[in-house]
């Protein structure tokens, strides 16, 4: 199981690599739903190229504008949730490091959620 902020990472790391190819063809090129030259290039830059497909291969028209609008959605859903989980962990440790480490956590998530809108 990955952590949320490999998720996110991740998330962040496919939107960078779509808005610096600069290609404009769509992300499948069939009915089938196969992905694109341009989409396989994009996840060709993760560590899980299946999950990438998959995660980005919603809409068989979408070009690399619709591709980083879809990526950026999923990144901020996928940080609002972790959020929302570090904050729930916070309020029910005791432990004093853990809390500190907590506190870390929702600071940087809280400038990812507000980069990201």
């Amino acid at each position: 199981m990955t952590s949320p902020s490999k998720n996110l990472q991740f998330l962040v790391l496919i939107l960078f690599a779509i808005l610096f190819l600069g290609h404009c063809s769509p992300l499948t090129t069939n009915s089938n739903d196969a992905p694109s030259p341009l989409l396989k290039q994009v996840c060709s830059h993760t560590k899980t190229l299946d999950f990438c497909i998959a995660s980005l291969n919603s809409d068989a028209k979408v070009d690399t504008k619709g591709l980083s609008h879809i990526s950026l959605e999923i990144s901020l859903s996928s940080a609002k949730e972790n959020n929302a989980f570090i904050s729930a962990m916070l309020k029910t440790t005791k432990d004093p490091g853990v809390k500190r480490g907590l506190k870390h956590c929702t600071v940087n998530y809280g400038g990812s959620l507000y980069a990201l809108q």
